[in-house]
């Protein structure tokens, strides 16, 4: 239930504070500002109107008031006793005086049900109430430290009946899973088959949920072709030595050329995108005998040229391969994110791989996975490159030669991981500041400042991509497809996420379909989407109405009499017509007039004539001399210009 408060009741908050905040006012001719210094959020600085502005009333003036203390605590990564006295103390007082407004303390605020700022009204839901529980969120994130967030987590007990639960929801999963990737090799092979008759050297790789071992039962195959003549044209086009119209013209070319491939190979329900930012061809093989469709078939993505995803995959599936529980814990997060409809960018959502990402960065927080990607800890000799980008890692195997388990690793099971993911990023996760990546490692989080990203957020998560990362050529943010909408969605449910895991119900509440609706909400652009394609409605029934009684002939009136017929009106006498014939003097001078122009006629003739004349006998001399030249003779007549001849 929503609650009310006053500032005296700021008094009662016991948070503990390194250094309070400091407040200082500076009035002006219609405001007083009131300047509100934390250590952590900067300065803040709230405008309240002072007394002799245009009749404003007690009340307006103390509702800014309370604004400020309202907009200043959602802001305050931490407080305490001290804070609020002295804002009762130094701040308050000053505000009585300057505006006018007595026993301001004492006056009552308003609801405090969701923050006013615009990025936190996209962030909080408004279900959260009270202001108690931001200052306790805020805490929390102030204070947390990885040591103590797996301190708590493995002190609580996770029922075993909840173990069993997500263990054997999980397995089953793999399981249903396993038929996919004998079908998914065979779509690999036709695929190739299909598109290496146009261009030699054309390979076809599988990347994605099938190649990092992560696919369900229902997932897509992702494909990745490599057309060699394309890849020139993109290293051409980068290097200014083609234009971008001739590159998307060889890019267009070789999209609706794999698509004539596939028809060829009987290939159905085909898509060409050749203008996306990785262009992808859509189609559905009939015959792949995918066990987990009624009718065998199996839809797959053909996209070009895109081996950054298929090195994004291998490091996923060497996460997976090095601790089982990792594997595990992305499978359970994933049919969560699936249930809940919150697993799509195009909806305004994290992205599958986005959510694999802080799954990594979560287990290597707690200490079961290590950084494949610390190049000062495993030798990595063979540099090598993508569009510029290292994508070196070590292996599964290679990091457990040198990895040492921590004491507490047995104790992680999947159920502690499973209740530690959802309350980390729900309650302790910093998203103002905060940033995963999974290529500085769980513990290295104040390495990366979120404002380095381009078109951050600060009331979205920043997930950093592990190969296009801070320093390379591009810096990707893979929550950056975030909207405001998705970003209230996606607290609520990993608030619910954790309410579930550390209640006393069952956690199948975990995967009950969730009824989020995403219809006309564009997340990304705030674009409202286009309508689907919908029949006319049809036009309602007519109710039968029965025939009303005919009512009985009314009599015939008597005919009237028919009038006398007019007299016809006599017809006006047809005036003469003029002679069309002109006058013989008018006839001599067009008869001058038309010898004239013949005679003109006849002389343009001759003159085509001859000229027509003269372009074929040099025509003719030109052959003669071109056959001259063939035979070893001159190419024209010696002594003089061919013009001349």
């Amino acid at each position: 239930m929503e609650s009310r408060t006053n500032l005296k009741d700021l008094t009662n908050l016991t948070i503990s504070s390194p250094t309070p905040p400091k407040f200082s006012y500076s009035p002006n001719h219609t405001n007083v500002n009131l300047h509100l210094l934390n250590y952590k959020s900067g300065l803040n600085t709230f405008y309240f109107p002072k007394s002799d502005s245009s009749e404003t009333s007690d009340r307006a003036r103390g509702t800014h008031v309370w604004r400020a203390v309202e907009g200043f605590f959602n802001n305050l990564d931490v407080s305490s006793d001290s804070d609020a006295s002295l804002f009762l103390s130094e701040a308050v007082p000053v505000l009585e005086d300057i505006m006018g407004i007595p026993d301001l303390a004492e006056q009552e605020g308003p609801m405090f049900h969701r923050p006013l700022t615009r990025n936190q009204r996209a962030l909080v839901s408004e279900r959260i109430a009270g202001l108690n529980r931001l200052i306790e969120r805020s805490r929390r994130q102030a204070t947390f430290t990885p040591e103590a967030h797996a301190s708590e987590i493995l002190r609580e007990d996770v029922r075993e009946e909840d173990e069993e639960f997500i263990l054997k929801i999980v397995e089953t999963e793999f399981d249903l899973a396993q038929g996919l990737v004998d079908a998914s090799r065979r779509l690999r092979e036709k695929v190739e088959k299909a598109v290496s008759r146009r261009t030699k050297g054309t390979t076809v790789s599988i990347y994605g949920s099938g190649l990092a071992e992560m696919a369900t039962h229902k997932s897509d195959v992702d494909l990745s072709i490599y057309i060699p003549d394309l890849e020139r044209a993109r290293a051409m086009y980068k290097e200014g030595m083609m234009g971008e119209q001739q590159f998307m013209k060889k890019q267009k070319h070789a999209v609706y050329g794999v698509r004539d491939d596939l028809t060829r190979s009987n290939f159905t329900s085909i898509q060409p995108i050749p203008f996306a930012r990785i262009p992808l061809v859509k189609c559905v093989d009939p015959a792949a005998g995918n066990p987990n469709s009624p009718t065998g078939e199996l839809h797959g993505d053909v996209c070009f040229n895109n081996e950054i995803a298929v090195r994004n995959s291998f490091l996923l599936r060497e996460y997976a391969r090095f601790d089982v529980r990792c594997r595990r814990l992305m499978m359970a997060v994933k049919l969560f994110i699936k249930a809940k409809r919150i697993g799509d960018a195009p909806n305004g959502t994290p992205s599958s791989y986005c959510w694999m990402n802080m799954v990594i960065y979560y287990c290597q927080m707690v200490g079961i996975v290590p950084n494949l990607q610390d190049k000062n800890k495993y030798a990595m000799e063979n540099v090598r490159m993508i569009n510029g980008l290292d994508v070196r890692f070590a292996t599964a195997e290679e990091a457990r030669k040198s990895w040492v388990k921590g004491e507490d690793d047995a104790r992680w099971t999947l159920g502690k991981l499973v209740k530690g993911f959802f309350r980390y990023y729900s309650e302790e996760f910093n998203v103002r500041q905060g940033v995963v990546s999974i290529r500085v490692g769980g513990r290295g989080e104040k390495g990366l400042k979120k404002s380095e990203f381009p078109k951050n957020k600060a009331w979205r998560i920043c997930v950093e991509d592990p190969f296009e990362a801070i320093g390379s050529v591009f810096v990707h943010d893979l929550g950056m497809v975030i909207g405001e909408f998705g970003a209230v969605v996606l607290r609520e449910e990993l608030e619910d996420a954790t309410l579930v895991v550390s209640g006393v119900e069952g956690w199948g509440r975990l995967y009950e379909s969730s009824k989020n609706d995403f219809n006309g909400r564009d997340g990304k652009n705030g674009k409202r989407k286009p309508a689907a394609k919908t029949r006319p409605p049809k036009k309602p029934k007519e109710k039968k109405v029965a025939p009303k009684p005919k009512a009985a002939p009314k009599p015939k009136a008597a005919p009237k009499p028919k009038a006398a017929p007019k007299a016809p009106k006599p017809k006006p006498k047809p005036k003469p017509k003029k002679s069309t014939n002109p006058p013989k003097q008018q006839q001599g001078e067009q008869q001058q007039d038309d010898e004239k122009a013949k005679e003109a006629a006849e002389k343009r003739a001759e003159k085509r004539a001859k000229a027509t004349k003269r372009r074929a006998d040099r025509r003719k001399l030109a052959r003669k001399n071109n056959g001259g030249e063939r035979e070893g003779g001159g190419g024209k007549v010696e002594g003089q210009p061919l013009a001349e001849v």
